[in-house]
């Protein structure tokens, strides 16, 4: 039995009203940090409920239900910003901000949580408090978890919990995995300066592309044999830009790509490997190297005992059928900086529909909210009754 039994038919009551809200934020997407429309459209909602939300983080939102009895304090979180691309789907409701569109379900996030408000203001039959933090700019670096936590919007919680509607899941599917569930998503930039000159006389030159086409196969050996085959790590090279013309060999060579790993140890040592390969190979050519390393979020580790009362609440919810851990994702997210202060656990709605996230007929379906409604109610119980 699900400690939110008796809130399902009050969610069912919410359905209509949480689908308009979800589409009329995927018709007025919007960027990182510039989400005053959907900032104002929380607070008018939340406010609309009796409560007292704030703005944090420029442009975030954050309120607190309290139970009707003393208990501890959880945070729920859903990220509310779009990703700079254009909308194909086709829908009434598709985005009308030409190149920017709600492509990875943070429309249907918000949307979730703001359910979640409504049902635990009618409903504070809990012990404790339960704070929701409508998070902004998951999608650009350096993330906005960041600022969240230097907002102090969190100094309370005593823990912090995170869904994220997950296409190639089957519908209504639950996943989570006990530890590291996301890597660590780093980009890295390497500059070839070589001695340019006609493309006829090679021989009087030091070629960059040679170079970078002899460093892209060898940094594919650092993965496939310098660490243990049970250790996850991605490392893909996904920009070379080199000449201007189709006879001159030229002087300088880019790549660039992208470095993702699950094991904080893996992220610190790789890199090094992959510069001291990179110099020393242009180094034999009589080229010079230059490697810089921008780091993104941390890999998202999840609290094994956070990670197994979001599994708890799932079973409760929906049977074991549909409760799966799940392997490891080599995607990114913000939400791992919460993981580093905090217990916490991260998870996945399965929606089965056919685009991928990031793709431009990416929709989240309506008919997975009434779902991650009841499984944010869920959870939020079931950590505050422990």
């Amino acid at each position: 039995m699900a400690f939110s039994d008796a809130l399902h038919p009050y969610i069912a009551t919410l359905r209509e009203e949480i689908i308009a809200l979800r589409q009329d934020l995927h018709q007025h997407p919007e960027l990182s940090f510039q989400e005053f429309r959907t900032q104002q459209l929380i607070m008018d909602y939340l406010q609309s409920l009796g409560l007292k939300p704030r703005k944090i983080t420029k442009t975030g939102v954050t309120v607190t239900l309290v139970g009707d009895r003393k208990g501890p304090t959880v945070a729920l979180r859903a990220d509310i910003d779009a990703l700079p691309m254009p909308d194909e789907s086709d829908v009434p409701y598709a985005s009308i901000n030409p190149g920017v569109c709600h492509a990875c379900g943070h429309d249907a996030h918000t949307a979730i949580l703001l359910g979640v408000a409504n049902t635990f203001c009618q409903h504070r039959d809990f012990a404790g408090e339960i704070i929701l933090i409508f998070q902004p700019s998951e999608e650009q670096l350096p993330g906005g978890a960041p600022s969240v936590l230097e907002s102090g919007a969190l100094e309370q919680a005593e823990a912090i919990f995170g869904l994220h509607v997950w296409q190639s899941l089957p519908f209504g599917v639950f996943a989570t995995h006990e530890g590291a569930l996301m890597a660590s998503p780093d980009d890295f930039t390497i500059t070839l300066h070589g001695k340019g000159g006609h493309a006829s006389m090679p021989y009087d030159t030091i070629d960059p592309i040679i170079v970078a086409a002899t460093i892209v196969q060898s940094l594919q050996t650092l993965i496939s044999r310098t660490i243990r085959t049970e250790d996850a790590a991605v490392l893909s090279v996904t920009k070379i830009h080199a000449g201007t013309a189709m006879n001159v060999i030229p002087e300088v060579a880019t790549l660039a790509g992208t470095l993702r790993t699950l094991d904080p140890v893996l992220r610190e040592r790789l890199p090094k490997q992959m510069q001291t390969m990179v110099e020393h190979i242009a180094s034999s050519y009589g080229a010079r190297a230059e490697f810089t390393l921008t780091k993104g979020y941390p890999a998202l580790i999840n609290d094994p005992l956070m990670a197994t009362i979001a599994t708890n609440a799932a079973t409760a919810l929906f049977g074991e059928q549909r409760t799966w851990q799940t392997q490891p994702s080599m995607g990114g997210e913000d939400f791992a900086f919460y993981l580093e202060k905090m217990p916490g656990a991260f998870f996945f709605l399965g929606m089965g529909t056919e685009y991928a996230h990031h793709h431009p007929k990416f929709n989240a379906d309506d008919a997975i909210l009434e779902q991650g409604i009841q499984l944010m109610c869920e959870v939020a119980l079931q950590f505050l009754a422990k």
